[in-house]
């Protein structure tokens, strides 16, 4: 798909409720800016159309997906947005005794089970071939996030601080970091996010389920709550690099999601400004992990020596099989060869820019 058209269909709220969309505009003052009000009735009309079929999914499948019991402990993977977890969920989702959020389901998830033959045809067409972010490949039966539903399905994402940027901040700090969220706000949370989990685990009945969400990296107590043997995968990577991609990152999702003008009232920098907080939480969080259920990686070993980290992973969370699926990683590996990184031009004085905005002494994980 053209770029430029990716820009005006490609919005993370394409699969919501119309309930859901009027919500959130209520919640932001009821403002679009002029030049975005094409861009909301797309939304409009792809939430009007869609509507139907997410209610007619519910009468059919509801009540089932709510007793689905998760048999097996799910596999999380965490770390800070940049730090490789998308490179790591395409690998670990080849073994296929892992059910995983595809791209078809994160973009749909009011409908995916009625629309399975009929959604990845409309998402080719809406999708480019490459991630705006960073070219990695994206197509419809791929791995995605599951923040995609949160943001399609409830009130409860920080996503939403990409289409009202003006409270971009905001939106951070109160569904990441669920600061100033109160105790009902928190209990909707969890059931919102548990009829996510159930619904993947209904559509992949015996399979351990594989979640990547780098929003997720502050909430381990929380998913300890909801799953205590669930086992986490953590990876870090170089925090200039880090900062520096993920400046980069949020710029370009706003720019395809946004339905608000900033004029200045938010910069890129002021969203970017979490690491520190993120990284803290999950420190404080990671000592209530059981023994045995987490490894951490450097993204930089992972993009090295990709297949020993992967068998490390398996080793240490005694996941078992991998010799089942190591030529298929191999393959990928492989095909992946030719994949640009991106890199950036790191000197002294971007150094102590971000080590003053960041404070990283304070935070481990260098």
């Amino acid at each position: 798909m053209n770029r430029k058209i990716y820009y005006f269909t490609g919005q993370y709220l394409i699969g919501g409720s119309l309930f859901n969309l009027f919500s959130l505009l209520a919640r932001n003052g009821l403002i679009i800016s002029l030049v975005y009000i094409p861009r909301f009735f797309y939304l409009l009309i792809m939430n009007l159309l869609l509507s139907p079929f997410n209610c007619l999914e519910e009468i059919l499948y509801g009540r089932r997906i709510n007793s689905v019991i998760i048999q097996q402990d799910p596999v999380f993977i965490l770390g800070y947005w940049r730090s490789g977890t998308t490179c790591l969920h395409n690998i670990l989702s080849l073994d296929p005794r892992f059910g995983f959020l595809t791209t078809t389901h994160a973009f749909f998830p009011g409908m995916v089970i009625l629309g399975k033959n009929m959604l990845p045809q409309l998402l080719k067409k809406i999708l480019p071939e490459k991630r705006l972010i960073d070219e990695v490949d994206m197509a419809p039966g791929y791995p995605q996030e599951d923040e995609f539903v949160m943001a399609n399905t409830s009130r409860f994402s920080f996503f939403h601080g990409f289409v009202f940027p003006r409270k971009g901040s905001e939106y951070f700090k109160k569904y990441v970091l669920f600061q100033q969220l109160n105790t009902r706000e928190l209990d909707a949370w969890k059931k919102t996010y548990m009829a996510c989990v159930k619904k993947l685990a209904f559509i992949n009945p015996g399979k351990i389920l594989l979640l990547k969400n780098p929003a997720n990296t502050a909430k381990v107590d929380l998913l300890l709550e909801l799953f205590p043997g669930a086992k986490f995968i953590f990876l870090y990577r170089n925090v200039y690099e880090t900062y520096l991609s993920n400046l980069r990152t949020i710029e370009k999702m706003v720019s395809v999601n946004q339905l608000q003008t900033t004029h200045g009232k938010m910069s890129f920098k002021e969203m970017n400004r979490y690491y520190p907080e993120v990284m803290r939480k999950y420190q404080t969080d990671k000592s209530k992990i059981p023994a045995g259920n987490l490894v951490e990686i450097r993204y930089e070993d992972l993009i090295k020596y990709p297949l020993e980290q992967v068998r490390n992973i398996y080793n240490k969370l005694q996941l078992n099989g991998f010799e089942g699926v190591e030529e298929k990683i191999k393959e990928y590996i492989n095909s992946q060869k030719e994949f640009t990184l991106s890199h950036y031009q790191i000197n002294k004085q971007i150094m102590e820019m971000i080590d003053n905005e960041w404070n990283i002494d304070s935070i481990g994980y260098q």
